[in-house]
């Protein structure tokens, strides 16, 4: 029992080091430029040497980035914000 005991004693440090040591680690933002509102983004997609990522709004808005810090806006997915396919409910 004894034994036992130790074991769970020494994980209990060792989780208590490691979360000492992540807390502690220095953590610099980065200054992120140009036009970085989003509403409900997406994850961030990288194609080749640019980084996309996709937010809601009229057409589903897009924006780009070559280094994760300067950001512009793109043309929307959809030129309306309901496409023909999805259409709104009929409230009567």
């Amino acid at each position: 029992m004894l034994i036992g005991s130790s074991k769970t004693c020494g994980a209990v440090v060792l989780a208590a080091l490691f979360a000492v040591r992540c807390v502690a680690a220095d953590f610099t933002p980065l200054n992120l430029q140009g036009q970085t509102f989003v509403h409900d983004p997406s994850t961030i997609v990288r194609d080749g040497t640019n980084y996309f990522v996709y937010s809601t709004g009229p057409g589903i808005r897009a924006k780009s980035s070559p280094d994760l810090v300067h950001w512009q806006n793109l043309d929307s997915v959809f030129d309306t914000a309901w496409t023909p396919f999805i259409k709104p409910p009929v409230m009567r």
